[in-house]
């Protein structure tokens, strides 16, 4: 069977960029954005006959900072090509100082979306629903029989609130849930890594993922779990001592988290899971002596 390139309504290819984010310097690319308005990126791919001027990018982001040990992957941003491929050079692309000549093209009009679903869009989707190959080069067009995929996006875009690339930078870097609780006036207790130039947090299950296993096979128990709602943002302390701290500790920071998700918990009926109070079942989950990198 012969694959024909999807196109749109406007008669534009739509391209995907598979984008590291352990590696990509996010600094970099906002700095680039502030001043030109658009940010270069090179093809990588053998055979890609070019992007054209009005052909809609995609990135597809891997080694998300994820709440699991599992590798999320999830569409973060759009942009569109502004100045078709050519040669250029490598360092004029990543501002270092090689020389070497890639092709590469130029992309605008950034903005964020699909922030607030975990699951929509990852790989294992992207692979089920959408005929997708366990791996892709650096930047892949799409193709008929994938197109679903793109009115699935646009959907989205459409029914969420959706922001500039400053709002993808805040995101990664949304503070530590407990920083003005247990560290008011101090410095976040984290660090910038150095391979993407952002903060480093990590995400944190509030109701722990291990928890599954208390409910085998049931969906809508893990659709709990899996919500973003479910997500807290933390410092490498914190995250640490919410699973290692004492007794104590730990009740204080389930309370303070608890104050803003029970209305969550009432909503998703945790309640037909857990037939004693819920927060008083948190703390003796959390008190078990069970050491998880939920």
């Amino acid at each position: 069977m012969i694959l024909h390139e999807f196109k749109t309504e406007t008669n534009n290819n739509v391209y995907i960029i598979n984008a590291d984010f352990l590696t990509c310097d996010f600094k970099r690319m906002q700095d680039e954005y502030k001043e030109n308005k658009r940010i270069l990126w090179k093809t990588g791919t053998k055979g890609n006959k070019g992007c054209k001027v009005g052909d809609i990018i995609y990135f597809y982001y891997f080694n998300l900072p994820s709440a699991t040990s599992k590798l999320e992957r999830r569409i973060l941003l759009k942009g569109t090509v502004c100045e078709e491929t050519k040669k250029m050079e490598e360092g004029k692309v990543y501002r270092d100082d090689r020389k070497t000549i890639v092709d590469a093209f130029a992309i605008n009009n950034l903005q964020t979306i699909e922030l607030n679903d975990y699951k929509k869009f990852n790989r294992e989707s992207l692979m089920l629903h959408y005929n997708f190959p366990a791996r892709w080069g650096n930047v892949m067009i799409l193709y008929e029989d994938k197109k679903q995929l793109y009115y699935d996006i646009e959907d989205s875009i459409a029914n969420n609130k959706n922001g500039d690339f400053d709002d993808l930078i805040k995101y990664f870097e949304a503070p530590c849930f407990f920083q003005d609780i247990l560290h008011p006036n101090k410095d976040p207790l984290s660090f910038y890594r150095r391979s993407n130039n952002l903060k480093y947090y990590e995400k944190h299950h509030f109701v722990p993922e291990h928890t599954k296993k208390y409910f085998p096979g049931n969906q809508k128990y893990a659709d709990i779990i899996d919500n973003a709602e479910n997500f807290i943002h933390l410092c490498p302390y914190c995250h640490r001592k919410i699973h290692l701290g004492t007794s104590e500790e730990i009740a204080f920071m389930l309370e303070e988290i608890y104050k803003i998700k029970k209305d969550f918990l009432k909503e998703k009926q945790i309640n037909k899971f857990v037939s004693e109070d819920v927060l008083l079942w948190l703390k003796q989950i959390y008190n078990a002596n069970v050491e998880s990198d939920d």
